[in-house]
């Protein structure tokens, strides 16, 4: 499997995922896209999940975890498709600059 590494700020709150055997949370990254901005979600599991609950929006972050590829048809039946990343680790990066 391929990973994807990924560094950015957490823009809005980030959303719980109700499951009942494996907690889940899903978080919006904005992240530098060659001088503009670039955003995506991420899906975070287990003991990720609990932490990443616990983050403000403008937390800097890094994530590591495998793409995933979404496709759908609107009710006007345009296709859409879409991007996002589920997570396998993730590390507060804001924690890190303030400690040094």
């Amino acid at each position: 499997m391929n990973t994807i590494w990924l560094s950015g700020t957490i823009v809005g709150a980030v959303k719980p995922i109700a499951l009942p055997d494996n907690p889940g949370a899903q978080l919006r990254l904005a992240f530098s896209n060659g001088g503009g901005a670039g955003f995506t979600d991420v899906t975070v599991f287990g003991p990720q999940a609990e932490r990443a609950r616990l983050l403000m929006p403008g937390t800097k972050v890094a994530v590591a975890g495998r793409l995933r590829f979404s496709e759908w048809e609107t009710s006007n039946g345009d296709k859409r498709q879409s991007l996002s990343i589920v997570a396998g680790s993730l590390f507060e990066l804001t924690a890190l600059a303030e400690a040094e």
